[in-house]
């Protein structure tokens, strides 16, 4: 393989084709052997990179594209968030959906999980509809709850990605603003 002179590869490696239709997420899992995408198709799939091989393909989870995808720290689970307005919990090895959160009223565009793999963080974003509806959603995939144990509300626009820490969640929107959330004091910074 080709490099530059900072030693970055200038030639991709191609991996098997798993999806039919556009691919809008993908994720290494957290020691960055194996990674899953997401996909117009519905169906996420899981890849060797450093081998090129297609390993394994979760068929059908959402009835529309899925737009997220986050692994949870032990690579056990999965948590896709999809164009049908739900977040679906996904056992990797048997690839059964475990558990489907429901209650956004527009596409889930983005997913997370926080350090101790117990609370699931999601983002409601705009549909192509000309409207827009921006919420954070939090599911406690301990209880065995379907519906949020909280909300945050009052973001001016679409969200369009978020990060959590620790202690933190930083939100970015649409309308230009970073916001961070301060999970123990349920304020924003």
């Amino acid at each position: 393989m080709k490099s530059n002179s900072f030693g970055l590869p200038t030639k991709p490696n191609l991996l098997p084709k798993g999806h039919i239709g556009p691919v809008y997420t993908a994720k290494f899992n957290n020691a960055g052997e194996y990674c899953m995408t997401g996909s117009e198709d519905r169906n996420v799939c899981l890849y060797n990179p450093s081998k090129g091989t297609l390993l394994k393909t979760y068929k059908a989870l959402h009835n529309y594209a899925v737009h997220s995808i986050a692994i949870n720290h032990d690579n056990s689970k999965f948590v896709t968030g999809g164009g049908d307005k739900l977040v679906f919990l996904t056992d990797v090895l048997e690839g059964k959906a475990i558990r489907k959160y429901q209650g956004h009223a527009a596409a889930v565009n983005c997913v997370a999980y926080n350090a101790e793999n117990n609370v699931i963080v999601s983002v409601k974003l705009m549909q192509i509809s000309g409207s827009y509806d921006t919420t954070v959603r939090f599911w406690d995939n301990r209880t065995g709850g379907y519906a949020p144990i909280d909300i945050i509300r009052g973001i001016r626009d679409s969200v369009s990605h978020l990060i959590v820490n620790r202690f933190e969640i930083i939100v970015s929107s649409i309308d230009g603003f970073l916001r961070t959330y301060d999970i123990r004091k349920g304020e924003v910074n």
